[in-house]
């Protein structure tokens, strides 16, 4: 079961951290990083390099040409509006200051395979063609 990791920012410092916890899950995720307005570019590809993952789970940069966010709410358009373009069964939610625990997604994607469960509380969900 394909996975992507969805991740809003605005370039903190704290998007290191994030990254590198996707990089080293044990079910690799294809990250997808969107930058919440091109002023932010430069300080999330510089939180990105600082990460330093692998090739092979290097994230997906997409930057949007103004910041989306409003009254303190940056990622949330993102989440809405990007989640549901993302081919992979399942798009799990991460803002760029908080981490996955190492086995987070290789252990919640089995288990919402095994019940059939369409969406998670931890901000994990499965993409449905059925209802797009």
């Amino acid at each position: 079961m394909e996975v992507s990791v969805l991740t809003p920012t605005v370039g903190a410092p704290a998007l290191t951290a994030a990254v590198r916890s996707v990089a080293t899950q044990s079910l690799p995720a294809r990250h997808v990083v969107v930058v919440d307005g091109a002023a932010h570019e430069g300080a999330a590809r510089a939180a990105i390099a600082a990460a330093e993952p692998p090739a092979d789970r290097m994230p997906v940069l997409v930057v949007l040409p103004d910041n989306t966010g409003h009254d303190r709410n940056n990622g949330h358009r993102v989440y809405r509006h990007v989640a549901p373009l993302l081919e992979t069964g399942f798009v799990a939610l991460l803002d760029e200051d908080n981490v996955l625990e190492p086995a987070h997604l290789g252990t919640l994607v089995p288990i919402a395979v095994r019940h059939g469960a369409a969406w998670s509380p931890n901000s994990t969900t499965r993409r449905s063609l059925s209802s797009s």
